[in-house]
């Protein structure tokens, strides 16, 4: 499946954006379902996502925001697979690619609209947050506020979607009927 995304993701010119999301969707999957099985393909799959990021996205903002979520999702999925190895290849390239890559990852949650980009990049941030200071580099620990600010901020937002779905869901609110509006189903009608 990594050669798959792999073949998608080094072609830019020859693939469209959906293919590429779909793509880091696979990757995604193998994250957070194969965990700690992965391990020596962790460095691959961010030298992929990290080199599509770089590419310029399409003229149309909503496909290009979504490629950008759809990566970023891989890099959060990456921290949820395992931190400490996600830190470590982060570090190890030249220049080390951490700040570069919380810069702009932090420019664009806000745009994050779907419940699973934000669920997605809360499981990361959570992981990160849950490493011991002392094995994080420099920059994140200098910077841990903010991930904690950031993090709380896309939890409070999924449970107030969560809390909107599940106002939208009840019968009780629904002016149309619901659930618990049985008379009509049942052939009872007032007359």
């Amino acid at each position: 499946i990594v050669g798959m995304a792999e073949k998608i993701l080094n072609m830019p010119d020859r693939t469209s954006e959906p293919d590429v999301i779909t793509a880091s969707h696979l990757l995604m999957v193998l994250l957070h379902n194969l965990i700690g099985r992965i391990d020596a393909a962790i460095p691959r799959i961010l030298e992929l996502t990290l080199a599509r990021l770089q590419v310029p996205t399409s003229e149309h903002v909503k496909t290009g925001d979504q490629l950008k979520s759809a990566l970023l999702q891989v890099v959060a999925s990456a921290f949820y697979y395992n931190p400490a190895l996600t830190f470590q290849y982060l570090e190890s390239t030249n220049p080390p690619m951490t700040m570069t890559l919380f810069t702009g990852w932090f420019a664009e949650i806000d745009k994050f609209e779907s419940y699973n980009s934000q669920h997605i990049t809360v499981l990361g941030l959570a992981s990160i947050v849950k490493m011991d200071l002392n094995t994080l580099p420099p920059v994140v620990r200098e910077n841990m506020g903010m991930i904690v600010t950031k993090m709380v901020g896309l939890a409070k937002d999924l449970k107030e979607s969560e809390d909107e779905n599940d106002d939208e869901n009840d019968p009780d609110n629904n002016p149309f009927g619901g659930a618990g509006d049985s008379d009509e189903e049942d052939g009872d009608e007032e007359e």
